[in-house]
């Protein structure tokens, strides 16, 4: 279930969008929202964060929370609340593939995947969009072994993760999932479907799930550009002391 401070988050971002909160027009006090929504300060000032992380609204001092735009396309925030949330994108996000092939793996392929030079994969490629507007939030490309691959015309028909689509579909279990971020730059040949400039930062995040015989059945490359999309992850520490 999604935490109910993105939900806050998400209506407060439509209210944005639609006008029915004006660019340099504030935000209403947290005392109010807190009423409205039937919460503590605290949640919603994560929900305020999140639109702020978003370059939406700015903190002026005196003055409260204002809106200083209603283009959700600089950045999108994903809140970590468990391991398992950094598997996959939220529900209001939607992939369209926009070509698939087989592909034999070269050298900087296997080595990105983990996989062995010339071990033979279908590769799904495409764009992540926020369903509410359309903008790309990233290019990924899905690394599938063959024998799953007839899971393709399943992808995008309703909002569950490849990864889950297959273990449903030939009654697989993950055992344990690989998780690579790291930063790079967008290829010229995929710039144009982000909306950016080919050579562009862009951040990495590599998924790659295996089954309990440690044998990868799907990995994920999606290629975020620079200010489109956030991690935000809070760790509580432990105070038990041994």
């Amino acid at each position: 279930m999604k935490p109910l401070y993105q939900k806050i988050a998400q209506t407060l971002i439509e209210d944005i969008q639609s006008g029915k909160i004006s660019v340099s027009e504030k935000i209403p006090p947290e005392n109010v929202l807190t009423k409205k929504f039937g919460v503590s300060r605290h949640t919603i000032r994560e929900a305020l964060r999140i639109l702020s992380d978003m370059n939406l609204v700015e903190r002026q001092p005196g003055h409260g929370t204002v809106v200083k735009s209603n283009d959700t396309k600089v950045n999108y925030t994903q809140s970590i609340n468990s391991l398992t949330e950094i598997l996959k994108y939220p529900e209001e996000t939607k992939i369209s593939i926009i070509h698939s092939r087989i592909e034999y793996l070269g050298q900087s392929t296997a080595s990105l995947i983990d996989s062995r030079v010339g071990e033979k994969w279908t590769k799904l490629s495409g764009v992540r969009s926020l369903l509410n507007n359309k903008k790309p939030i990233c290019w990924s490309d899905i690394y599938i072994k063959e024998q799953y691959s007839s899971i393709e015309s399943k992808i995008g028909s309703e909002p569950i993760p490849v990864y889950q689509l297959i273990e449903k579909e030939f009654d697989l279990d993950i055992q344990s999932v690989k998780v690579k971020i790291f930063a790079s730059t967008v290829p010229e040949n995929i710039a144009h479907h982000l909306d950016v400039e080919g050579g562009s930062p862009a951040l990495i995040v590599v998924r790659n799930y295996k089954t309990i015989s440690k044998k990868s059945f799907e990995v994920s490359v999606s290629l975020h550009p620079k200010d489109r999309f956030t991690y935000s992850i809070e760790l509580q520490k432990d105070w038990q002391i041994p």
